[in-house]
């Protein structure tokens, strides 16, 4: 009944959307940091706003290279002859340190190493037998891939040995290794080994500084007519122009995404062209403040796309529904910043499943007349992100939404934009992600919120009126 209202409604609103009035145009654009499609204005702002053309649907590829690292097809079985041990043990294992070769070391083209670690045993049991240190993604650099662990008992450290090769290539090269039990379960902390290999190039032997892949892509895409149909339908649904949702894990429910703008810290340098669009979605509260600084149903720490869509996590205000349907129920958004699939990418759940999902996830918004802006995940040492990343892309383009990508605008930062633990965006040393000077936007955080200002004023601008 509600979807058979739903197209009724967008039917009868299409018609019309070139009577449609609204306010005077806004500012001009501002400059922006990387390279985006023009928008041009309207020709005139009474007669309707200018849009992008539609985005051919883009086909997801197996794999999108990922900067100096490739990944294992599978995991590898024990080695070693196995004894009994307690298969009721509480497995654990903790990293302790670097003994050989500290990360960034410099290491001569096709030179041998030894990476040696030192590793505690926290599980309840000892370490006896078919306990391995095996390989489990980066760059292998050693034949076989892994190595058997010596006898070590409950608190006690082991040093692990493995002697590896360095690659031939410029550049630098990261392996992660982790604890394997006998029957093949893997467990504990991941370590690394990280080296630069010199050469043309080759990356500086810094964490700051990491080779970068060119982008051919826009960081901001798929602002189309689709996008005005949906805004019409969900205002028809009693929506609210200037209130948007944030729905995603930990890198969006977090106070560095976007509310030092909604406090009103923003330092906007030469992007004071945003402020205008930055005061529209700041008049209204959405639920527990502006649109910026809201806590939202939608978003939580450790959260997989499933868990947008399961009753069990919502929230108790939710009532038994799941956390999406309660959020855009509570806030009554038009749109919703959505970037979901870092834990789905790291927890390696099954790319179908995740793309089923995600594609639900949109399906709902559209039927509640949001429009949903997908996000890319940032790059992340734990798995390949460019595979989770295509479907993301394919997801937008097959529903003809719009798309940031994060992904694309984190490529030239440190680290790819993320903070050391190589999940979770950087945060800029002032602390205030809403500062948009050019060094604060060398961090991950900062470049999120100033493309996330930069698809709002874009919607603003095109379908908001």
């Amino acid at each position: 009944m509600e979807n058979g209202i739903i197209r009724r409604w967008m039917v009868a609103l299409i018609a019309v959307v070139g009577l449609a009035a609204c306010e005077s145009s806004p500012v001009s654009p501002t400059p922006t940091l990387f390279e985006f499609p023009t928008w041009p204005p309207p020709d005139d702002s009474k007669t309707g706003a200018m849009v992008t053309p539609a985005v051919p649907i883009v086909t997801p590829v197996a794999k999108t290279p990922v900067i100096g690292v490739t990944f294992a097809a599978g995991q590898p079985g024990p080695i070693g002859s196995e004894v009994a041990w307690d298969t009721d043990c509480d497995l654990d294992a903790e990293f302790v340190a670097d003994v050989t070769v500290p990360d960034y070391t410099e290491v001569k083209p096709g030179a041998s190493f030894t990476k040696v670690w030192r590793v505690k045993n926290m599980s309840t049991c000892d370490w006896r037998g078919g306990f391995s240190w095996v390989f489990v993604a980066g760059d292998l650099m050693s034949d076989p891939p892994q190595v058997l662990v010596p006898p070590t008992g409950q608190g006690e450290t082991a040093d692990i040995s493995v002697s590896m090769i360095a690659p031939m290539s410029p550049g630098t090269y990261r392996s992660m290794w982790q604890m394997q039990a006998p029957n093949e379960k893997l467990f504990g902390a991941k370590a690394f080994t990280i080296i630069t290999v010199p050469g043309a190039g080759a990356a500086a032997s810094s964490p700051n500084t990491v080779p970068s892949l060119p982008s051919d892509r826009p960081i901001i895409s798929g602002v189309t007519s689709q996008s005005r149909q949906i805004f019409l339908a969900g205002q028809a649904l009693g929506n609210r122009p200037n209130v948007f949702s944030r729905v995603g894990d930990s890198i969006t429910h977090t106070p560095t995404y976007l509310d030092d703008i909604g406090l009103g810290r923003t330092v906007w340098h030469e992007y004071g062209g945003l402020a205008p669009v930055a005061g529209y979605f700041s008049k209204e509260i959405a639920r527990t403040g502006n649109s910026f600084h809201s806590y939202s149903l939608a978003s939580y720490g450790g959260w997989t796309v499933n868990d947008l869509l399961n009753p069990a996590k919502a929230d108790p205000v939710c009532a038994g529904s799941a956390p999406l349907d309660c959020e855009y129920y509570h806030v009554k958004p038009s749109v919703a910043i959505i970037m979901i699939g870092t834990n789905d990418c790291t927890g390696h759940i099954p790319l179908d499943a995740y793309q089923a999902d995600l594609n639900r996830v949109v399906e709902i918004s559209i039927e509640k007349g949001v429009i949903p802006v997908l996000t890319t995940i940032p790059w992340t040492s734990y798995n390949d992100a460019g595979q989770y990343n295509a479907v993301i892309m394919a997801t937008a383009r097959a529903h003809d939404t719009p798309l940031i990508d994060y992904w694309a605008a984190m490529e030239k930062a440190p680290n790819h934009g993320v903070s050391g633990d190589n999940v979770h965006p950087s945060i800029p040393p002032d602390g205030n992600c809403a500062n948009f000077s050019a060094e604060n936007l060398k961090y991950g955080y900062t470049i999120r919120n100033l493309v996330t200002l930069q698809m709002l004023d874009a919607l603003w601008r095109q379908v908001l009126y």
